[in-house]
């Protein structure tokens, strides 16, 4: 069943928000060029929350909170692929490298939530952004859904 695994091959959406709370926008404009910051994978529970495209007739309007925002699409398997974001000990060696991956977390609200997690779960939040760096990487090697309003 579609619902329960997250395949591969499957197409993921991120909304990116046109300003976070705090006014600060999650993305730069550089030549010509919208570029997607680490902050618009930020998250409170160390858990970036995607939606499955297959689940929203891959429609990223679904994806999108108000007009004012983008979206940007990763593929499953380029998330399970990290492999920079590395627990180290308090010397600063290599203790093992976090295998990241892809969930189905469908809300009642959301069917085709998913949350992309470590395992095992982060020791600090430092850790945690060496994957945002890498969402941002994988994002940006990718073209916009829905280009941020300011740039339509």
């Amino acid at each position: 069943m579609v619902e329960d695994f997250v395949a591969d091959d499957e197409l993921l959406y991120r909304c990116i928000f046109y300003k976070t709370s705090d006014g600060t926008k999650t993305y730069k404009v550089e030549n010509g060029r919208v570029y997607v910051s680490i902050s618009a994978f930020r998250d409170a529970s160390l858990a970036p929350s995607v939606d499955r495209a297959v689940l929203c007739e891959y429609n990223p309007t679904y994806t999108q909170k108000s007009f004012e925002d983008g979206v940007v699409s990763l593929i499953s398997q380029d998330i399970r692929l990290i492999d920079s974001v590395v627990q180290k000990d308090p010397k600063g060696r290599e203790e093992f490298i976090y295998k990241i991956d892809v969930l189905p977390r469908p809300l009642p609200a959301n069917g085709a939530h998913a949350q992309i997690e470590p395992a095992p779960a982060y020791r600090s939040k430092s850790v945690f952004r060496k994957l945002l760096e890498r969402l941002a990487f994988l994002a940006n090697q990718r073209e916009w859904e829905i280009l941020p309003w300011e740039s339509r």
